[in-house]
């Protein structure tokens, strides 16, 4: 399990970040690991351990200076990889947690797809199997809008159908009970997991999980609110 002063910063440069690019008028969803974590448990999971946004390259682009800025102005750093990939680093507590800012583009030659902008991720799409992209009526209503998500309490924004879009990202075929559990996080992303097949079979790990997530956020978390909890 994530120690809770981990998951206590994770859920504050969760807070933060996202109202930096709410206010830098950047549409942004709750994506991947964190993602899974709002969708099974209205929380982070007990063993993530970074936090997890996606967004248009477009946007990011057009606002990225703005953000960096404003970022900058709660402690915060704006990270480049190479290959656009992004990284938010709170400057005074580097190791407690950041977020990946994962970029998406439309998809060359496939009109209605996005595509993931780092080489590096879309590459690893072979692996994961979405390599297809990612269609964009999974993520944005007509509108383009998105839908609201509890994550602790707050309300942030996920894809329209998050079943389909973590299934595409990793080609699971039931997301919400099939975990993946990182061993080596930081030793490439997913490269040596703990697989179980349905968490509900396992009461016993999943109450571990429960009353982990209780502790440590104190009552704001309730086992009730979590779509594993039948």
């Amino acid at each position: 399990m994530t120690p809770a002063e981990r998951l206590h910063g994770m859920e504050k440069i969760a807070n933060d970040a996202s109202d930096v690019l709410t206010d830098s008028h950047t549409k942004h969803w709750l994506d991947s690991g964190t993602l899974i974590g709002a969708y099974r448990f209205s929380s982070h999971m007990p063993y993530d351990d970074d936090v997890d946004f996606g967004l248009l390259r477009s946007d990011f682009e057009t606002n990225k200076n703005e953000i960096k800025q404003k970022l900058l102005l709660k402690g915060y750093s704006l990270f480049e990889n190479s290959d656009h990939s992004y990284q938010v680093h709170s400057i005074d507590n580097p190791n407690n947690g950041h977020v990946d800012l994962f970029l998406f583009e439309p998809f060359p030659g496939k009109e209605g797809y996005l595509k993931l902008s780092s080489k590096y991720w879309h590459e690893r799409a072979a692996y994961a199997g979405y390599e297809a992209g990612f269609p964009r009526d999974i993520i944005f209503h007509p509108d383009g809008s998105l839908q609201e998500i509890y994550l602790l309490g707050k309300i942030f924004h996920a894809p329209v159908n998050i079943d389909a879009y973590l299934k595409r990202w990793y080609n699971e075929p039931n997301i919400l009970t099939n975990f993946m559990m990182t061993q080596t996080h930081g030793g490439g992303v997913c490269s040596h997991k703990v697989r179980i097949k349905d968490i509900r079979e396992d009461p016993k790990s999943l109450k571990k999980m429960f009353d982990h997530l209780e502790k440590v956020y104190e009552g704001r978390f309730k086992r009730s609110d979590s779509r594993l909890a039948s």
